[in-house]
């Protein structure tokens, strides 16, 4: 147990991201249209550096404490509109 409280005690690492980590998160597939519906709303993926299109990709929706909307692709956040 003292090793358990040790680690603690030291602090949380600095690359811990808490929005993410006490974020709500599910799962969509992204439409032909690259559009993707979560709570009667719909969200526009706008295209990246990686990606033009994300049809029929798998997509985690968060949302934040702060009631912000987040869209990640393999774990990169995407742009959106909506």
């Amino acid at each position: 147990m003292e090793g358990f409280t040790l680690r603690w005690a030291q602090g949380l690492p600095k690359e811990l991201n808490l929005e993410f980590v006490f974020s709500i998160k599910e799962q969509r597939t992204v439409m032909a249209d690259n559009t993707i519906s979560y709570k009667n709303r719909i969200f526009q993926i706008l295209p990246d550096k990686y990606r033009i299109s994300f049809a029929k990709a798998k997509v985690a929706v968060e949302k934040r404490l702060d009631g912000s909307i987040h869209i990640r692709y393999k774990d990169h956040p995407e742009p959106i509109s909506g």
